[in-house]
């Protein structure tokens, strides 16, 4: 706005100038054309005829008179000549004062225009590090946001640990009650070597208990029952596990062998009983409760003489032992007449046990005699539905099936109320039947 008012001061300032040259000019056209006109009146004067003096004299007067008279109105002329040049300097001065003010004005609107980018630098620079400011407190507040829910998770995972470690230590105290409740018997079995299956003689014998050969065990030692009703419902109280058959049964079968168990079920009171016993220090850290071997179970019902029952090779009465019946009876009730020679009670009859043994697997197809611990028989961590080797018969059978040979697969997710388990305390590290380490 201030350049173009300087603008127009300048413009108006040239167009006065022009209008004082115009009439300087018209003035000077003036003067010149009466001294012309003066000189040319002279010399037609000259040019008359001469005549007096008198003519001359009087012409000469009257040129002085309109020289002088031409002075006199030249004069002014000059002084506004001499005005205009004033005027034309002062003109001069403004137009240079002009200039300077419109350098000046320049220079302000340089300063200006560069003041203003240095405002809006600024303002960008602001607006940058609000942005910055803002994202970095985002960023602290999600991080703070982060740290304080893993904090959460951190204090709800200790304390569901700590409320999963009362609740193990509640357990294993009504473990350790139950289990200092519920005495497990259990009988050592010297190690040495034993015969085990049957000889081609035995008429009674099936075609997979043969042929008769020596297998040397270590020591380890064996459940003198099967377990019981009370036994095993303890472990059920503790764990939760289903057992379909506690409910139709009462205290009367307490002492009876605990069935409609499958040999997951055996194995997980096997793992159950080893850490209550741990606890409670009735066996060392270097032992473990688990299923016998067929080897192990063969053995400890027939000692080394390859006898036909545990009793020795006299047929089976029902003083000895419970067959060809139709229900269970307490594990105690034949004892000690039908006990084996290591005093182990109830190996004949009333009810099959669980073994570890695998009668056969997809690899390798049947495990055949002689008995081999190192061939994958005894892989316990086999699953699925891989037939396991039951053992003694049980109440239902008659005298050919509760012998110390015989065998007999089960699929190990079944259950029976003819099938039990009894459990075996030994090493953990050492194969029962070469005492290599697994």
């Amino acid at each position: 706005m201030d350049t173009f008012f300087i603008v127009i001061a300048i413009f108006l300032v040239m167009a006065l100038l022009a209008a004082v040259l115009v009439v300087l000019f018209f003035a000077t056209f003036l003067v010149i054309v009466l001294l012309v006109a003066m000189l040319a009146m002279m010399f037609f004067q000259l040019r008359k005829p001469a005549g007096s003096m008198g003519d001359v004299s009087t012409a000469l007067q009257n040129l002085t008179q309109s020289v002088q008279q031409g002075q006199t109105q030249i004069a002014p002329l000059v002084e506004k000549v001499a005005h205009l040049e004033l005027l034309t300097q002062t003109v001069d001065r403004v137009e240079g004062e002009l200039q300077g003010l419109a350098e000046r004005v320049s220079g302000v609107e340089q300063n200006q225009a560069a003041a203003n980018q240095g405002v809006s630098s600024l303002a960008t620079g602001l607006a940058q590090t609000e942005a910055a400011i803002t994202s970095r407190v985002g960023d602290v507040q999600q991080q703070s946001a982060d740290s304080l829910y893993r904090v959460s998770n951190d204090l709800a995972g200790q304390l569901g640990q700590i409320q999963k470690e009362l609740a193990a230590l509640q357990t294993n105290a009504k473990a350790r009650r139950d289990i200092e409740d519920v005495t497990i018997d259990l009988i050592r079995i010297p190690g040495g070597p034993f015969m085990m299956g049957s000889v081609d003689t035995d008429t009674l014998a099936t075609s997979d208990e043969k042929l008769q050969h020596e297998v040397s065990l270590m020591s380890y030692q064996i459940g003198k029952y099967p377990i019981t009703c009370v036994q095993y419902m303890r472990f059920v109280g503790a764990t939760g596990r289903a057992w379909r058959y506690a409910a139709p049964h009462g205290p009367e079968c307490a002492n009876h062998p605990a069935v409609v168990v499958s040999w997951y079920d055996a194995r997980a009171y096997c793992d159950w009983l080893t850490r209550c016993l741990w606890d409670i220090g009735r066996i060392s850290r270097d032992e473990v409760v688990r299923l016998p071997t067929e080897a192990e179970w063969e053995k400890a019902a027939r000692g080394t003489d390859g006898r036909i029952w545990p009793w020795g090779n006299k047929p089976p009465d029902g003083a000895r032992l419970n067959f060809n019946s139709d229900d269970t009876e307490p594990v105690d009730a034949h004892s000690p007449v039908g006990d084996s020679p290591y005093g182990v009670a109830d190996m004949a009859g009333n009810v099959w046990e669980w073994t570890n043994t695998l009668w056969s697997d997809p690899q390798h197809g049947q495990f055949k005699y002689p008995y081999n611990y190192s061939d994958g028989r005894e892989d316990f961590k086999v699953t699925g539905r891989a037939d396991r080797i039951l053992r003694g018969g049980s109440f239902y059978n008659k005298r050919a099936v509760v012998r110390c040979a015989i065998r007999y697969r089960y699929n190990p997710r079944h259950n029976s109320k003819g099938v039990g388990f009894r459990v075996v305390v030994a090493p953990v590290a050492p194969h029962p039947a070469t005492g290599a380490n697994q």
